[in-house]
């Protein structure tokens, strides 16, 4: 039994003074060996600052494609477009008063220039008489049944009064043509003619599309009868009923 405790004692001194007298590390390096001088070492954080981030590199915005619009169809405008249908009155200075049956039309060419152009047609029986020499020197009067035919052209000036009433003054010239026989002289009437008519009218809005029409105005013109001269000079007057065509 002595024999055993010795020989354990002895045992665990060996062990003891056998231990390494240095801390062992995990990798097997200590420090002071050169081992540890190799070793990678841990890299200290280093604060950045805000100052040193670079700025970010601006970002281009890509301009819109412009695109050219597409033409729109260009509405049309009204027509301003006006027909009347009426009666004329002639006072010719050395002939009878006669009635002619008349059609004219109106247009306006842009609705924002105060100027109307008129057309017309006028037409109807003329009692007209002329004065002629027998062979033996007397002096007779007869009747001649002819037929008038006026076209009178006109440039007119508008004048707005109010909402619905408006003055036209203007004129300009007149194709007369004018065929007749006399009843007992033998006398013909064949001619054809420009004149001249000035005049002025006042036309009022009943509804919007129709309107009334008052017109005077003088006419002067002569016409061959013969050789001699046809006397047709003389005032006018004239009431038509106008319709507008938008």
């Amino acid at each position: 039994m002595k024999m055993v405790s010795k020989y354990f004692a002895v045992s665990l001194l060996s062990g003891v003074f056998l231990l390494p007298t240095g801390a062992v590390y995990a990798d097997g390096c200590a420090p002071g060996q050169p081992c540890w001088d190799d070793a990678p070492k841990v890299q200290k954080r280093v604060p950045v600052r805000r100052e040193n981030i670079p700025a970010p590199a601006p970002v281009r915005k890509k301009s819109p494609i412009e695109v050219a619009p597409t033409p729109m169809a260009k509405e049309s405008g009204p027509l301003n477009l006006g027909i009347a249908g009426g009666v004329n009155l002639l006072y010719l200075n050395c002939e009878d008063t006669t009635v002619l049956p008349s059609l004219m039309v109106d247009y306006q060419p842009d609705a924002d220039l105060p100027i109307n152009l008129r057309l017309g047609v006028e037409g109807g029986k003329l009692d007209a008489e002329q004065g002629y020499y027998t062979p033996s020197s007397q002096f007779f009067m007869d009747k001649i049944d002819t037929t008038l035919i006026r076209v009178p052209l006109s440039v007119e000036y508008i004048h707005p009064v109010g909402e619905e009433t408006k003055v036209f003054m203007g004129g300009g010239p007149s194709l007369l043509m004018i065929d007749g026989d006399a009843d007992n002289s033998g006398i013909e009437v064949d001619d054809t003619d420009v004149g001249l008519h000035l005049g002025a009218r006042v036309q009022q809005a009943i509804s919007d599309n129709i309107a009334v029409s008052l017109e005077g105005g003088y006419m002067f013109a002569e016409m061959d009868a013969a050789g001699d001269d046809f006397d047709l000079n003389g005032a006018f007057t004239g009431l038509h009923l106008v319709g507008t065509l938008d």
